[in-house]
């Protein structure tokens, strides 16, 4: 960080000077190793006598008592700070990986040229809720052939941190979201903040929350040379490039998973949208079913509720279905107050019908089957999905996971509230219609031949499509 520095170590009596120049060469201090010298003179040496009073009191009370031991370490000129950001040297020295380490786990005071002493700390980072970790992982003893561990190496670690807020990049704390390679005895041997780490991450957002640290010691193997006298970067070799690869495929692991949640979390928040779309939907249908049921189209009629009360081909029976907020519970009482009874297919009298289709929202509405959970569909189910036991309670599932579902909800301006995410939720619904006349006309009609089926079909899109351009436009397209 600086242009020049040193290190000045006291103890038992003995004075150590250690120096580093511009051009990064070090050693001692002629005639300053291990040196004796009385206290007041190491103080002075090392530039501290003045600030001796406004040491913290443990320190300044071990003094007293002539138990004088420190270390001093001082840098001149810091690299890439302007003048107005030279009274935050500090700040970059609190988070810098070098020293992080060190601040962590020892006392140490900074003190610029105006003279205050400041208790440097590090940052408390809480973790990413939901991610709380550490993830620890082992290194493998061998990678692509290339050995990361052996009978005098033992095998590393990679630990990985979250933290509750990504680490801006544009002020100190960027230094923060790095990789630090930690050795057992000498502290940290290099540093990489995860931007350097190579193509090989993925989730680039996500890694702005993530930090860590990795111990390998077969990379201070004095054959293997892999550690530069700068303590940045490792040397570049088939060892560290291996080990950077294989630690940027853990990172991608925890980051794959904050991505699928951020994505679980959208796609709650927008179905939770679509559901309000998804009842209003409902409470249309149920209006349509009611104005055919009494007499719309004596004809279509006939088709989609059968000849006879008893029937339960057809799509309505008279049932009334509550509609309370996405609620799925069904109303199981007849418009004159009986309880309905399971039809039996055959137009049996006694039977007053099934219950009207339940639509809902895969992946986001409860299973009314399976209480307290969730029915999520894969990507590969039918747009709209029925499970056998479903297709016996008339429940239907619109598939918001199908591959043109995530897209138009990804990809369009608005996704859940967008004309196009609302026309494939109405197409579902003009699906679910037409399933549930074929499946009664089938049942009414044994003998039909395919172009009845379709001469249905074509009848009853006619006379929906009708119904919703009239009473939909403005729902639909707005």
């Amino acid at each position: 960080m600086f242009e020049t520095s040193r290190f000045i170590t006291y103890r038992e009596g003995r004075l150590s000077i250690f120096c580093f120049n511009k051009d990064k060469e070090y050693g001692f201090l002629k005639g300053y190793e291990d040196k004796e010298v009385e206290p007041y003179e190491a103080l002075e040496l090392s530039g501290i006598a003045d600030l001796s009073a406004k040491l913290p009191t443990v320190i300044h009370e071990r003094f007293k008592r002539g138990d004088i031991r420190f270390t001093v370490v001082s840098g001149a000129r810091p690299q890439a700070v302007g003048v107005k950001k030279y009274n935050k040297t500090l700040d970059g020295l609190r988070v810098h990986p070098q020293a992080r380490n060190i601040i962590q786990t020892k006392l140490v005071y900074g003190v610029s040229d105006d003279g205050e002493l400041n208790r440097l700390e590090p940052d408390i980072i809480k973790p990413k809720p939901g991610f709380e970790g550490p993830f620890i992982f082992d290194i493998p003893e061998q990678l692509d052939g290339i050995y990361l561990a052996d009978n005098r190496f033992a095998q590393g670690k990679l630990t990985l941190y979250t933290s509750e807020e990504p680490f801006d990049r544009r002020d100190d704390r960027a230094a923060l979201n790095c990789i630090s390679f930690k050795s057992k005895d000498s502290g940290i041997i290099a540093a990489y903040n995860i931007s350097e780490l190579g193509g090989a991450l993925k989730n680039h957002t996500e890694t702005e929350f993530i930090y860590g640290e990795c111990e390998c010691p077969i990379l201070e193997a004095p054959d293997n040379n892999l550690v530069h006298n700068d303590r940045e970067h490792l040397v570049k070799s088939d060892i560290s490039d291996a080990l950077i690869r294989w630690v940027c495929a853990k990172i991608n692991e925890v980051t794959d998973k904050m991505v699928e949640r951020t994505e679980r979390e959208q796609q709650q928040n927008d179905l939770k949208k679509s559901s309000e779309f998804n009842n209003f939907l409902n409470s249309w249908m149920n209006g349509l079913l009611d104005k055919l049921m009494n007499g719309f189209d004596k004809g279509l009629g006939e088709v989609l509720i059968g000849t006879d009360s008893g029937d339960v081909g057809g799509l309505y029976s008279g049932i009334h279905k509550e509609i309370d907020n996405g609620d799925t519970a069904v109303n199981t009482k007849g418009k004159n107050g009986g309880s309905i009874a399971s039809g039996n297919g055959a137009g049996d009298k006694k039977a007053r019908g099934q219950t009207q289709p339940r639509i809902l929202l895969s992946n986001f509405n409860d299973d009314p089957l399976n209480p307290g959970k969730r029915m999520n569909c894969e990507s590969t189910h039918p747009l709209v999905y029925q499970r056998k036991e479903d297709e016996q309670n008339n429940i239907y599932w619109i598939n918001t996971v199908a591959p043109v579902a995530r897209k138009i909800r990804v990809l369009e301006d608005d996704g859940h509230n967008s004309p196009r995410w609302k026309e494939y939720m109405f197409q579902r619904y003009v699906e679910i219609i037409r399933t549930q006349i074929i499946r009664g006309f089938l049942k009414d009609n044994m003998q039909v031949s395919a172009n009845d089926i379709n001469s249905k079909i074509d009848e009853i899109s006619k006379e929906v499509h009708k119904a919703a351009s009239n009473e939909l436009d403005k729902h639909l397209y707005k």
